[in-house]
């Protein structure tokens, strides 16, 4: 029965018979799978793509014969910069395999959060929605036509320190590697061979002299 499959979870992963079992006798409209990497075969290796091609195929194969809409959750990547597919955990996949996919992301503003429609293949993609978390409870703020790759490279930009910061660093650091004292040729060899434009240099160097650095 469907009780006692529901007793013996470790049972219930995609291609299983009780998962298929559940299924076919609930015949659900909606089937929330939240994450996805929960209800995978402990033998599934996500980096594979042909294991997750048979667990998308199957989950297509039962959404036709039962009527049922399958909503997958997925977890994002940590990876910096990335967004859109890239973003999506372990394997793309599962991106390729969707019908429709939202992506959920943090702004650049403290406490806003966004849904991005980003893959549609019957429609049109609809606005990004923004909202908070308010106690537990989503309010929504509004709308946006900014997608997640916007908000993710914004982020960025944010978050990257300035050419003239980054060289400032190197500067202290490579002084500090020769004991505080540096013949500034050898500095500015050393500069240049990490990337730096003499102009640049001349411009810390001056920087860091009228702050007594």
């Amino acid at each position: 029965s469907v009780s006692d499959s529901w007793e013996q979870r470790r049972d219930i992963y995609i291609g299983s018979e009780a998962f298929e079992r559940i299924v076919t006798e609930l015949k659900p409209d909606l089937c929330i799978i939240d994450p996805i990497q929960s209800f995978l075969s402990p033998q599934i290796n996500m980096s594979a793509r042909n294991a997750i091609r048979y667990c998308m195929s199957t989950l297509m194969r039962l959404a036709q014969s039962n009527g049922t809409t399958f909503l997958i959750v997925c977890h994002t990547n940590k990876r910096s910069g990335v967004y859109a597919r890239n973003r999506v955990a372990d394997s793309g996949d599962l991106w390729d395999a969707s019908r429709s996919v939202l992506l959920v992301g943090t702004t650049e503003e403290e406490g806003k959060r966004y849904i991005s429609h980003e893959k549609c293949n019957y429609g049109a993609l609809q606005d990004t929605i923004i909202f908070t978390l308010d106690d537990g409870l989503l309010q929504v703020l509004g709308t946006s036509t900014k997608k997640d790759c916007d908000f993710v490279q914004s982020k960025e930009k944010l978050s990257k320190p300035s050419n003239t910061e980054l060289c400032k660093q190197a500067f202290l650091r490579i002084l500090q590697e020769h004991q505080g004292r540096c013949e500034s040729a050898m500095l500015n060899e050393e500069l240049v061979a990490e990337g730096y434009h003499l102009s640049a240099i001349n411009s810390v160097r001056n920087s860091l002299k009228n702050t007594g650095q």
